[in-house]
C-alpha cells in the first residue's frame, strides 16, 4: 500500500492543492489519498456484496470451534493438547478474519483511539461484534 501511495503521490498532491485553492478556510484534514479511496471502494463495492456470505461462514466456523472447544473441556484433556488445539488453523483463520474486519473499520482519525475505551466502533466491525456476542450467548445457554 505504501508503494501504491508513492506512485499516486503526484495526483494526490494535485487534488489536495486544488481543494485548498477552491475551498480556502475549509478543513484540510484528512487529506485525499488513494489508499483511503481504494479502501472505501473495496468496502462499499466488494465487501458489501460478500458480507452476507462472509458473516454466515464466520458464524458456522465459530460454532464448529466452540463445539470442539467445549468437547475438549468436557474431556479434561491435558494442558499440552488443549494448547495445541488452540494453535489450530481454524483459530488462526477466525483471528485473521476479525483482524481484517477491524482494519476495514478504522480510518485515519479513529486509528488514534486504538486501545482506548473511547475507540469509535464502526461498520463492519460493529456488525461482527454483535454477531460474536449473540452467538456466544447462544453457546453459553447450551452449556
Amino acid at each position: 500500500m505504501i508503494e501504491t501511495e508513492k506512485v499516486f503521490e503526484p495526483i494526490s498532491k494535485a487534488v489536495n492543492n486544488c481543494y485548498e485553492t477552491l475551498f480556502p478556510g475549509f478543513p484540510l484534514f484528512p487529506k485525499f489519498s488513494f489508499v483511503r479511496v481504494m479502501t472505501t471502494l473495496w468496502r462499499n463495492y466488494v465487501y458489501s456484496k460478500a458480507r452476507p456470505q462472509l458473516l454466515t461462514s464466520f458464524i458456522g466456523l465459530m460454532k464448529k470451534v466452540r463445539e470442539r472447544e467445549t468437547g475438549l473441556y468436557k474431556e479434561n484433556l491435558p494442558k499440552e493438547l488443549l494448547e495445541e488445539y488452540m494453535k489450530s488453523k481454524t483459530i488462526q483463520t477466525l483471528g485473521r478474519f476479525v483482524q481484517v474486519i477491524a482494519d476495514l473499520s478504522i480510518n485515519e482519525l479513529s486509528i488514534h483511539y486504538l486501545g482506548s475505551t473511547k475507540f469509535p466502533l464502526e461498520e463492519p466491525y460493529n456488525q461482527l461484534h454483535d454477531i460474536i456476542v449473540t452467538e456466544t450467548k447462544y453457546i453459553i445457554l447450551l452449556l
